[in-house]
């Protein structure tokens, strides 16, 4: 569940390793990727999430594609498997 009341930046790595172990075939959509996120470091704020997968996807990091219900679905680049 994201909450509104704190205003706290996610952390990329936990970030990353939220969507790498994320299920799916063709990448893991954002409810799952924040879901997994706050399982492991708690709540994070509604406002900073998407502006951290955002920033990985323009860094290289991640990739960003759409699903078959043309949701955004986002996975580990393989140039960037630390």
């Amino acid at each position: 569940m994201i909450t509104a009341a704190k205003n706290t930046t996610p952390d990329n790595d936990t970030l990353e390793r939220a969507i790498a172990t994320t299920p799916g075939d063709t990448g893991a959509a954002f409810d799952q990727i924040i879901t997994e996120y706050e399982r492991t470091a708690g709540p994070v704020s509604a406002t900073e999430f998407p502006t951290a997968l955002h920033q990985l996807v323009a860094d290289g990091h991640i990739s960003r594609t759409k699903g078959p219900r043309g949701e955004n679905l986002y996975r580990i680049e393989a140039s960037w498997v630390r």
